[in-house]
C-alpha cells in the first residue's frame, strides 16, 4: 500500500478548544504514530515553541527555548511517509512570508490542508478578555471592548485580537498558495 504524504496545519483560533485538541494529540502521539498519523512533539509545548520560532515572537523568555523548534518539527514532517498534524493557535497571526516559510519547510507533501476552528465573536470576545486577565493584564471588560473596537487596530491588544480572530484574513494568509480543495 502506498501512503500519500499529507500535512494538516491547524492554525487556531484561540479559545476554540485548540488546547484540548493539542493535549489529546500529544498524550496519544505514540498510538497515533502506530496508526500512521504523526504529531511531531517531544514535549507538550513543542508546537507552541515551533510557532514562536517560525514567527520570531518573544514570549516571556520562552523564545530562547524556541530557537530551531520550527525546523525540528518540519524535519520530522518531511521524514514521515503519511499524515502529519501541526497545531497551534498563535499560528493564526503568521504573516504571508512566515506562512511561505512554514509551507516551504514542510517539503513537497502531496496534500497540505489548513484547518481553522472558529466560534462566534459573542463567545470569543469575553473568552479573549478572560485570557488577558489570566495572563495578568489589568483591563476592565469595557476598556477591552473599546480597545478591540478601534477601527485602526493599532494597539497591541487590538492587533493581536483581530490577528487571530478575523477568520477571512487568517485563512487568506494561510491558504493563499494552496489549492482551494485543501482548505477546510
Amino acid at each position: 500500500m502506498t501512503t500519500e504524504r499529507r500535512v494538516l496545519v491547524h492554525v487556531g483560533a484561540p479559545k476554540t478548544g485548540t488546547s484540548s485538541v493539542q493535549d489529546v494529540l500529544f498524550r496519544h502521539r505514540h498510538e497515533l504514530a502506530d496508526e500512521g498519523l504523526l504529531y511531531p512533539a517531544d514535549r507538550h509545548d513543542a508546537h507552541f515553541l515551533a510557532a514562536l520560532d517560525l514567527m520570531e515572537l518573544t514570549w516571556g523568555g520562552l523564545e530562547r527555548d524556541a530557537v530551531g523548534a520550527w525546523d525540528r518539527v518540519a524535519e520530522q514532517v518531511r521524514a514521515w511517509p503519511g499524515t502529519s498534524v501541526i497545531s497551534h493557535e498563535i499560528l493564526a497571526t503568521a504573516t504571508r512570508p512566515q506562512v511561505a516559510r512554514a509551507l516551504a519547510s514542510l517539503g513537497d507533501p502531496a496534500d497540505v490542508h489548513v484547518v481553522m476552528s472558529v466560534r462566534d465573536l459573542v463567545r470569543q470576545i469575553p473568552a479573549e478578555w478572560q485570557e488577558n486577565i489570566k495572563h495578568r493584564r489589568v483591563i476592565g471588560y469595557h476598556d477591552f471592548l473599546r480597545t478591540i473596537s478601534d477601527p485602526d487596530r493599532s494597539g497591541r491588544l487590538a492587533s493581536w485580537f483581530w490577528g487571530v480572530q478575523e477568520v477571512p484574513d487568517v485563512l487568506d494568509r494561510w491558504a493563499a498558495t494552496l489549492p482551494p480543495s485543501t482548505c477546510t
